[in-house]
C-alpha cells in the first residue's frame, strides 16, 4: 500500500470506524441505500436526470442482488459495510473464490470522506482475499476517473492492458504472512498485488473461480 492509503487507514482505525461483514445478505438494504446515493450523486455530476438514472440503476443493480446473492452464494458473496457512529458510510461487494472481485461500491461521500471509511474497507477486503488464498483482487474499471484509478493505485493497482481484464499475482509469496493471525495487516497489503480489469464493473458469479 502507499504511504497515504496506511494514512487513510490509520485514520479510519483513529476515527472509531467499524468494519462489519455479511455474507447472508442482511446488510443488503443497508448497501442498497447507499448505492442509490451515489447514483443521486453520480446523476448531479454527469448532469444527467435523476429519474433515468434511478430507472437505469434499478435495472443494473437491483436490491434483490444484494439481498439474495451473497445467502445463495454460501460466503462466497461478501457484502462490506464500514459504519461510523452508527450509521453506514461506506460499503463494498465482493465476490470471492480462487480470485477476489470488487465488484461495487457505494458511500454517503460526507462520512466516507471525513472518515476515509473506504480505505479501510479495501484494506480489510484485501486482507480478507489473502488470507482465504486468493491469488488475485480484482478491482474493475475505472473508467475516465482519474480519481478512481489513484484510489485503486493506492493498494497496489496496476491497469490493465489490451482491453482485457488484468490478473496480477497477489498472496503467492506472502501466503505465509497473510495465513499467519498475527501477522501486520499492513505487511499483507502491501505484498498483495491487486489488478484495475478493463471490464469488470459486474462481475458474473463464474468470473471470480478462474
Amino acid at each position: 500500500f502507499s504511504k497515504a492509503a496506511r494514512n487513510a487507514v490509520r485514520r479510519a482505525e483513529r476515527m472509531g470506524v467499524d468494519v462489519e461483514l455479511d455474507t447472508s445478505g442482511r446488510l443488503g438494504t443497508v448497501f442498497h441505500t447507499l448505492y442509490e446515493r451515489s447514483v443521486e450523486r453520480w446523476a448531479r455530476r454527469q448532469h444527467e436526470p435523476l429519474q433515468l438514472a434511478r430507472w437505469r440503476a434499478r435495472r443494473r443493480e437491483p436490491l434483490e442482488k444484494f439481498t439474495e446473492l451473497p445467502r445463495r452464494l454460501g460466503g462466497a458473496g461478501r457484502l462490506w459495510v464500514a459504519w461510523t457512529d452508527g450509521r453506514p458510510a461506506a460499503a463494498i461487494f465482493v465476490l470471492q473464490d480462487a480470485n477476489a472481485h470488487y465488484t461495487r461500491g457505494a458511500m454517503d461521500e460526507q462520512l466516507a470522506g471525513r472518515t476515509r471509511a473506504n480505505y479501510l474497507l479495501q484494506s480489510i477486503a484485501i486482507e480478507d482475499a489473502c488470507r482465504s488464498g486468493c491469488r488475485w483482487y480484482h478491482m474493475g474499471d475505472s473508467g475516465l476517473s482519474r480519481g478512481l484509478a489513484q484510489f485503486k493505485e493506492a493498494f497496489g493497482a496496476r491497469r490493465a492492458g489490451g482491453g482485457g481484464m488484468d490478473r496480477a499475482p497477489s498472496c503467492a509469496g506472502a501466503r505465509g504472512a497473510a495465513l499467519d493471525p498475527g501477522a501486520d495487516r499492513e505487511a499483507a497489503g502491501d505484498r498483495l498485488r491487486v489488478a484495475i480489469g478493463d471490464q469488470l464493473l459486474h462481475a458474473e458469479a463464474a468470473d471470480f473461480l478462474v
